[in-house]
């Protein structure tokens, strides 16, 4: 969990202590994917030394999957400090012995730093043959990283390819056919103008030779109209720049804008209900077609309407603000956070059982409960009542976890407020 949160000190430790005295050599095996992890987050001088002797503890434990995630992490340390050749030697080896391992989380995070050291070398046929391949074999799965890096590679690879088509495909959509319609658009005219300029200069040059008598007074018209074609010419490509790049701008920044309307919501920067059940909705189908466990966590902050009255809405929505920001440091990067009502929030929490969704209710519970609510000019207490639900009671069905956890946050209301309450059958 803190290498998830950057927090590779506090990461390192635990998992060192498990691995310095383990009830076993599978649990030493276990702590040192984590234990590495860490180590590369902390720029460790001694890295790869750590990752042999992993290694070796994992292939003693007979752990193929975990010394497949710490050849993941030893790839990755390698492309990270340019040894390209060594991350692709590492991951040929592994296709001539045809083990890499089957789980699609393992592959594909063997395949995308295989991809970006093929892309170090500039290799960009097998770049993108193992991009292509994570894409493809990641369709079932949330976006990770190594998926969006892949599409990130061969946006790369199509562009300097000149392959706009893939290009647009991958990446550019919109905001780049339109950029890219302007700026043909304006070499058209470019051309048109320059074509122009040089048939009007010929025909003065051939005007002058016939009359010798007004050579002086021809140059001089010459120049001058020499001088009013370029500036025309920096005029017109100026503003038809200009206007490519304020028409792309505007497609750009139109279109993230009108997504992030449609999906967040405005105060708090959260998924609004709209957006959290969608991406809720995709994580539970994930979850339940690789049979994995998930809970959600539903609160409302305790005596809301109160504050509102007492103090104003100003008031009301730096709480709703500051509850928001408190409880985000606590959620990993592919949990669902979203502000379901005016001051109900949901959390979904994929591969996660009730009881530790249980306890992150509590550490949240705590967080809001110690906010220092000065800042916002009143002096008044947050507090919140908390509901969860887990897939083991509740199913993978999404109206059912948030009745039930609704059912235990009332259940938490209904005995004094300011507490958690896990749905039981």
């Amino acid at each position: 969990m803190y290498n998830r949160v950057d927090n590779y000190e506090l990461a390192y430790s635990y998992s060192n202590i498990i691995y310095e005295d383990p009830g076993s050599i599978t649990e030493k095996c276990h702590s040192s994917f984590n234990r590495i992890e860490a180590l590369i987050g902390l720029n460790h001088d001694q890295v790869d030394v750590e990752i042999h002797n992993s290694l070796a503890v994992c292939k003693e434990a007979d752990e193929p999957l975990f010394s497949w995630l710490i050849t993941s992490l030893q790839m990755e340390f390698l492309v990270k400090n340019k040894q390209f050749l060594k991350a692709i030697s590492i991951y040929e080896d592994a296709l001539e012995q045809s083990q890499i391992s089957d789980y699609v989380t393992v592959k594909t995070r063997i395949y995308h730093q295989a991809t970006l050291a093929y892309i170090g070398i500039a290799d960009y046929v097998s770049a993108e043959k193992l991009a292509k391949q994570i894409v493809k074999g990641s369709k079932d799965v949330l976006l990770s990283m190594p998926v969006q890096s892949s599409y990130y590679s061969l946006y790369q690879i199509s562009k300097a390819r000149g392959e706009l088509k893939e290009a647009l495909n991958y990446f550019e959509a919109y905001s780049q056919a339109l950029a890219a319609y302007q700026n043909d658009r304006a070499d058209r005219l470019l051309a048109y103008n320059l074509a122009v300029g040089q048939i009007e200069l010929k025909n003065q040059r051939i005007a002058l030779l016939d009359k010798d008598n007004e050579v002086l007074a021809l140059q001089r018209d010459l120049y001058e109209q020499e001088a009013r074609q370029n500036r025309l010419l920096v005029l017109i490509l100026a503003a038809v720049l200009l206007l490519a790049s304020v028409l792309a701008y505007r497609g750009m920044t139109g279109r993230y804008r009108f997504k992030k309307i449609a999906e967040y919501d405005q105060l708090t920067g959260i998924s609004n209900r709209y957006h959290f059940n969608k991406q809720a909705r995709l994580a539970l189908q994930y979850c339940e077609q690789n049979a994995k466990p998930v809970a959600v966590i539903l609160f409302d902050l305790d005596h809301f309407k109160q504050i509102n009255d007492a103090h104003g809405h100003a008031a009301g929505d730096w709480a709703l603000q500051a509850v928001v920001k408190t409880c985000r440091n606590f959620m990993r990067n592919n949990d669902v956070f979203g502000r379901i009502g005016g001051e109900e929030f949901a959390v979904l929490l994929p591969g996660c059982q009730i009881d530790k969704a249980a306890l992150l209710a509590e550490i949240c519970r705590d967080a809001i409960a110690s906010i220092d609510c000065s800042d916002s000019g009143f002096d008044f207490v947050l507090t919140a009542s908390f509901g969860v639900s887990g897939s083991d009671t509740s199913g993978h069905v999404l109206k059912q976890l948030l009745g039930d956890a609704d059912n235990a946050m009332y259940q938490a209301k209904a005995a004094g407020r300011n507490r958690v309450m896990a749905f039981s059958n």
